[in-house]
């Protein structure tokens, strides 16, 4: 138990179980998450939500564009395969292939681009980034 918390697991639970102790817990584990429910970073503002805005300005994202970008945005320099976003937003029982990344990529930049701003580096054969020169902005 104490090896699995201090590899970061947030609770642990000892079979057998009773199952109304399990749903206490995952209530709790859902009541801290709402108080957490957004972030606001060097003009980017992310409600988990309401959406994803840039300055106060709202990005009209679909669910996937907003998953793929507060993925990006939370891990800056972090290189994400397209088959890594795949499963991010659509599980990795899926319909849709690699395409539909670059798709959901070029319309986020697309958005972004309105707002003067361009967020995501492609980091050709292997994926995307968010912007190095963004995360290493002091205040972050």
């Amino acid at each position: 138990m104490i090896e699995g918390l201090g590899y970061g697991a947030d609770d642990y639970l000892t079979k057998p179980f009773i199952l109304s102790v399990l749903r206490s817990r995952i209530q709790a584990h859902l009541r801290r998450e709402q108080r957490r429910s957004w972030i606001s970073q060097d003009g980017w503002q992310v409600d988990w939500q309401q959406g994803v805005a840039f300055r106060g300005q709202p990005l009209a994202l679909t669910r996937s564009e907003k998953e793929i970008l507060i993925a990006l945005r939370r891990q800056p320099g972090r290189i994400w395969t397209k088959d890594q976003l795949l499963a991010l937003i659509n599980g990795w029982d899926r319909d849709s292939g690699p395409a539909a990344i670059t798709e959901h990529i070029k319309n986020i930049r697309s958005k972004c681009r309105k707002l003067n701003e361009d967020p995501i580096e492609t980091v050709w054969g292997i994926g995307y980034r968010w912007k190095k020169e963004d995360a290493e902005k002091p205040g972050l």
